[in-house]
């Protein structure tokens, strides 16, 4: 009985031992090795093996965020009539206008290049069309961003 005794608290001031070497090494690896910048470079970067992606009909994002009315709608329409639709939460996007949003989206897709540049897609938000007046106007709650190809879609 002794012996066992003798053996648990052995076993515990080892076990606690490594516990408190294994709690406290990990907190200096995570304090070392951490930082902002790798954290908004893993958040926010561009995948670098990923192929790009250059038809938003046949991409898109599912599931419906439970955020109430805090979201935006992405609708992308094609020549072929397909169509795309995604919804995301207006928490997803630092720049709230509606070119940093749209752009915001295509990095999210992977599109090659910014989106609201592109002369492939002519767009709308709640059946406004977007032109060069109101492209820095703040994203309202509830949008509805509404893209189609031209007709003859410039390559």
């Amino acid at each position: 009985m002794k012996q066992r005794i003798r053996y648990l608290k052995i076993f515990g001031i080892i076990y606690v031992f490594l516990g408190l070497i294994l709690f406290f090494g990990l907190k200096y690896q995570v304090n070392k090795n951490f930082s902002k910048e790798s954290l908004e470079q893993l958040i926010a970067g561009r995948p670098v093996l990923m192929s790009k992606n250059i038809d938003f009909c046949k991409s898109g994002l599912l599931g419906e965020p439970k955020v109430g009315r805090e979201y935006i709608k992405f609708v992308f329409g094609c020549q072929d009539g397909s169509k795309s639709t995604s919804t995301l939460a207006m928490n997803a996007f630092k720049d709230k206008s509606i070119v940093g949003v749209i752009n915001e989206y295509g990095r999210i897709l992977n599109f090659d290049g910014n989106l609201s540049e592109s002369d492939m897609w002519d767009c709308s938000i709640n059946g406004t069309k977007i032109t060069s007046l109101n492209k820095n106007s703040s994203v309202l709650e509830a949008s509805t961003v509404e893209c189609y190809q031209f007709e003859n879609e410039k390559k």
